[in-house]
């Protein structure tokens, strides 16, 4: 078998043709991986074949160019598996959120994003947390030193205490770590507990149990032993997107209108991942506001940084709209920076950038 130097151009540019056809005309995006990568693969066969059963190309330039070719099918190749392959594997529509144990903040883990973010409080929210001082995140790690006991009173704990203090982190963060649900209510019950920041950390037990996919049962039973709402649990809630646990929530006192050190609602939060959108119109339901002071932490600007890989986003910025908010400038150029980078959320979100 021969392949002269003009197959091997022909072969290559129509697999890219092919590949631009795929992404322009599929909406569902593990379809248009799927598709190309398959493509790919077979292409990949081809090239191998060319290279085992033809006679080597006379010419220099031409070899070369064969060889870069090939070069330039494996580098997509293997982009195009690592993205598609994980988007197909990963669990549809499903929020985990993973702790990081020497960081205050939530690692979302979803399938669209595995961006980091903070869920900070704001200074008159802190409900059963400690405040260090005015900066201090909510959710603390096994390194947090408590230095004032619950009553805004400024009496130091012991060494013996903070130690205590340190090992109750240590097994929180080892029983999340190992899913052992049945460890964690166990260390949250320890009688020194009573005596160390009660609330303040089973709180802390709560907003780390609910962000790491903790059944309700276990979320209740913290409760009952004395764990508070506050805004760390909200937000953990919502990017867990299970609308049920809210409205049991809810139904136990949570407040839905809270915000963080930087303003933001729940709504926010609900952005994150933007593969389902339940989550998002219960809060809208239920009169969350829509309103984020900082123009770059608003709704639109959420959405426009979260839909890298989905063809939702539209939904939720006419959702936006509808409620109130409007485009600005800023958000324009946003989107004009998005439209270099994906074509089918652009596509979505035009008739709203267009109409408005």
């Amino acid at each position: 078998m021969k392949f002269a130097l003009t197959n091997w151009l022909k072969c290559f540019f129509s697999m890219i043709l092919t590949y631009v056809l795929l992404k322009l005309l599929f909406t569902q995006e593990y379809v248009v991986e799927l598709s190309s990568l398959v493509m790919m693969v077979i292409m990949s066969i081809l090239f191998v074949i060319g290279f085992l059963y033809s006679k080597p190309l006379r010419k220099p330039v031409n070899k070369l160019v064969q060889i870069s070719l090939f070069s330039c099918l494996l580098l997509l190749l293997y982009l195009q598996a690592t993205v598609g392959l994980n988007k197909l594997l990963e669990d549809e529509g499903v929020s985990s959120l993973d702790y990081v144990e020497d960081s205050s903040v939530i690692k979302s883990s979803t399938k669209t994003s595995n961006e980091v973010y903070d869920i900070q409080p704001r200074p008159d929210q802190q409900d059963g947390f400690v405040k260090q001082d005015k900066s201090m995140p909510v959710l603390a790690n096994k390194n947090t030193e408590m230095t004032q006991e619950p009553e805004n009173t400024e009496k130091e704990l012991s060494a013996e205490k903070k130690q205590q203090i340190d090992k109750f982190f240590s097994d929180i963060f080892s029983a999340i770590r190992s899913k052992n649900w049945d460890e964690l209510v166990k260390k949250s019950r320890q009688p020194d507990i009573k005596e160390l920041q009660n609330e303040a950390m089973l709180t802390f037990a709560l907003a780390q149990a609910t962000a790491n996919g903790a059944p309700f049962d276990v979320l209740l039973t913290l409760l009952n032993d004395g764990a508070q709402f506050n805004d760390a649990v909200l937000f953990a809630t919502v990017v867990r997107q299970d609308v049920k646990i809210i409205e049991a929530f809810v139904g136990y006192g949570l407040n839905l209108h809270m915000r963080d050190a930087e303003g933001r609602t729940a709504l926010y939060y609900s952005l994150f991942n933007l593969s389902r959108s339940d989550m998002f119109d219960y809060l809208l339901s239920h009169n969350v506001s829509t309103y984020i002071g900082k123009p770059q932490d608003d709704l639109i600007s959420r959405v426009l940084a979260s839909c890298s890989s989905t063809t939702n986003a539209g939904y939720f910025v006419e959702r936006i709209l509808r409620a109130g908010e409007i485009i600005t400038p800023l958000h324009r150029e946003a989107f004009t920076d998005l439209a270099l980078k994906n074509a089918l959320c652009v596509n979505s979100l035009t008739p709203y950038f267009t109409e408005y």
